[in-house]
C-alpha cells in the first residue's frame, strides 16, 4: 500500500510542478494572460 501511495506521489508530483512553475515563470516574464491559459488548456489532457 505505502509503495503504491508513494508511486503515485511520484509520477504526479512532476506534472504538478511544470504546470504551476511554468504559469508563475511566463507570469513573470510578462507573457499575456490569453496565452497562460491557452497553455493550460493545451495541458488539461494529460492531467
Amino acid at each position: 500500500m505505502l509503495v503504491a501511495l508513494l508511486m503515485g506521489f511520484s509520477c504526479g508530483l512532476p506534472l504538478l510542478l511544470t504546470i504551476s512553475v511554468l504559469q508563475a515563470w511566463m507570469k513573470a516574464e510578462g507573457v499575456d494572460l490569453a496565452v497562460i491559459g491557452l497553455m493550460a488548456l493545451v495541458g488539461l489532457p494529460y492531467t
